[in-house]
């Protein structure tokens, strides 16, 4: 008879979390938009991994709800590094995209440093692994500028 009464009560509680997690999970939706530029020694060490080590005047702006995610960085470059660029790119480990899916952005507002010039050239599209994050990098030789962004669906 207890036997029975526990695993009455030990269903009711499993129920009870998973209702639980349910309601909560679509609430963690979060958007951030950097319009200040930071050096590459002021990010979190989880983002440097996002950004080359030369890079510098580092804009930022993400987007997360739940396991979907986007996160957009525009940065500039020392004039002569784009080979050193490219290097850093080709470190990203993926396969190639078959298809280039948007120039913008698809759940950031794009902020006015997202704006990118005629001479932005694609550079790099990959799908990175073993989790599907794409990601995107443009570079401008006019500027010395780069785009990128990393989008998890």
């Amino acid at each position: 008879m207890y036997k029975y009464l526990l695993i009455l009560v030990g269903g009711i509680a499993v129920m009870l979390a998973g209702v639980c997690w349910l309601l909560s999970s679509g609430d963690d939706a979060a958007m951030r938009i950097h319009h200040t530029p930071v050096a590459y020694l002021d990010l979190e060490d989880y983002e440097k991994d996002d950004v080359p080590p030369f890079a510098y005047n580092i804009y930022r702006a993400s987007f997360t709800d739940w396991q979907v995610g986007e996160w957009a960085w525009r940065f500039d470059v020392p004039a002569g590094s784009e080979a050193q660029l490219k290097e850093w790119c080709a470190d990203i480990k993926g396969k190639e995209l078959q298809t280039v899916l948007s120039k913008g952005l698809f759940h950031i507002e794009a902020p006015e440093w997202w704006a990118r010039p005629a001479d932005a050239q694609l550079i790099w599209s990959c799908e990175k692994v073993p989790q599907p994050l794409s990601v995107m990098v443009w570079f401008s030789p006019s500027q010395n500028r780069v785009w990128i962004r990393y989008g998890k669906w």
